[in-house]
């Protein structure tokens, strides 16, 4: 009994850590309730976050829902967290005069994951026919993981992450070097162009243009997934709003 104890305190956060000595204290109290560590935790908390959701219509990005466009959904919007909605509208502010979001992912409901994930599969196999199912499912997995339950708040499913590009005076997207949701090469990787040892002439533009972007996101608080140029998430030490 005292070893699983042990595993259990150091394993929870601090905050569940607190709330596994009330329970053994007054377990009556707090029968029914539930923490990070448990399944049911995370899928109650979509209905909580779901209707604290902001929608970005009319904060002056440019929209164009991918789910929306795929046809996986009827809603055109693309909403976010609170905190995350502020964090873009500080990064906007970083960029060049003229310049602006065009935002195409935010918050993703669960039927719309499943969905990201199918295309995911489905384009990796179009692009290396040749990769065993091993390392097809493991790059799905990091690309849209099939799960329903993420635990993280700062993840699409919790409305914590956007996939953005940036765009120019015209509504022209930037050249990025490659679209989003690339997967032929390892080009799509953040830091690709900036790594290479020798860029070609039409490449500098490609990392510049990246650098622009993450100076910008650097100022709104965002993380980068380096795997994707396009796909950011709020720093985990700037709060769950």
């Amino acid at each position: 009994m005292f070893t699983n104890l042990f595993i259990h305190y150091f394993t929870y956060t601090p905050f569940a850590r607190l709330f596994a000595i009330a329970c053994l204290a007054r377990p009556d109290t707090f029968a029914g309730m539930w923490t990070e560590s448990d399944d049911r935790y995370w899928i109650e908390a979509e209905a909580r976050i779901e209707a604290r959701l902001v929608d970005l219509e009319g904060r002056g990005f440019v929209l164009e829902s991918s789910s929306f466009k795929q046809g996986w959904t009827d809603d055109l919007r693309i909403r976010v967290r609170p905190a995350l909605a502020e964090g873009l509208e500080r990064a906007r502010a970083a960029l060049p005069a003229g310049h602006n979001f065009k935002l195409v992912s935010g918050w993703r409901s669960w039927a719309v994951q499943q969905k990201c994930a199918e295309q995911a599969l489905a384009k990796l196999r179009a692009a290396h026919p040749e990769w065993p199912e091993e390392r097809l499912f493991e790059r799905r997995r990091e690309m849209a993981p099939l799960a329903r339950i993420v635990p993280g708040f700062d993840s699409h499913r919790y409305g914590g992450e956007v996939d953005l590009t940036v765009v120019d005076a015209t509504g022209q997207a930037l050249d990025m070097g490659v679209p989003f949701s690339y997967v032929t090469g390892p080009e799509a990787a953040l830091l690709w162009y900036e790594l290479k040892p020798e860029l070609l002439p039409a490449e500098v533009p490609f990392r510049d243009h990246r650098r622009m972007l993450m100076r910008a996101m650097s100022a709104g608080h965002f993380e980068p997934y380096l795997a994707e140029w396009w796909h950011w998430g709020m720093r985990r030490d700037c709060g769950a709003g």
